[in-house]
């Protein structure tokens, strides 16, 4: 019930999660996460939740790149970031939200 879309929110790029009604704790649950956890370099910052009749949008920030594609895409553009930096910041994120039990 969940499908991702590229959009602006106030001028910048941003990733908008698009979700069913019925998954509106879901929804709920995610929004608090992402708030509790927003001061953090890096994580995923939020921006903002709408609904209209059908759906509800949760627009944050859109990644560059997955750690998927980082890894396994030779031609990837890495811009500079070696893979040490990038386990660091990774770490950095998941012990943060391990911090605030998340």
């Amino acid at each position: 019930g969940t499908f991702v879309f590229r959009g602006q929110f106030e001028g910048r790029n941003v990733a908008v999660k698009r979700l069913l009604p019925e998954c509106v704790r879901l929804l709920e649950r995610e929004v608090q996460l992402l708030r509790e956890s927003d001061e953090h370099p890096h994580v995923v910052r939020y921006f903002c939740t709408e609904k209209d009749r059908q759906f509800h949008y949760i627009a944050i920030e859109l990644c560059s790149a997955t750690l998927q594609e980082y890894v396994e895409s030779p031609s990837f553009d890495r811009r500079g970031l070696d893979p040490v930096s990038l386990l660091r910041q990774t770490m950095s994120g998941l012990a943060h939200l391990h911090s605030l039990s998340i």
